[in-house]
């Protein structure tokens, strides 16, 4: 993949907490701090394309699993169908900034799928083709 540049925001490793302030930061980087979330068992991060506002993708992690979500205009929000691998009945906490939210596994993917997801979208800047969506 070519060096791209983003936007992101994310937990910082060092406090735990959501950094709201954005940084351009390369693919590359943006990939090893997913990495250092999820390997941190939590996290959350927000990352759009250099010069755009939207869309803006979202990661909460937790424990192993993602919730990814999209907005693509002012008030406007997705949420990305689950890879299966949390039952659709079962409940999931994953960070969003610095609340906790819940979410059922029928919208919760593995950490390896939600990274494959944030590399589709860095490389494309779409989230067509990301998977399905359902709009909030």
């Amino acid at each position: 993949m070519e060096r791209v540049e983003v936007v992101v925001a994310a937990t910082s490793i060092g406090s735990g907490r959501f950094d709201a302030a954005e940084r351009t930061v390369g693919d590359g980087d943006l990939l090893r701090l997913f990495d250092q979330l999820a390997g941190s068992g939590r996290g959350y991060l927000e990352v759009r394309s250099l010069g755009r506002e939207f869309p803006l993708l979202t990661v909460g992690l937790q424990g192993g699993f993602a919730v990814v979500h999209c907005s693509t205009a002012q008030e406007q929000m997705a949420l990305l169908w689950g890879d299966g691998s949390v039952a659709a009945h079962e409940a999931i906490e994953v960070p969003v900034m610095d609340e906790v939210a819940v979410f059922s596994g029928e919208f919760v993917l593995s950490t390896t799928a939600a990274r494959a997801v944030v590399e589709d979208f860095v490389r494309s800047g779409s989230p067509a083709g990301l998977g399905e969506w359902m709009d909030l």
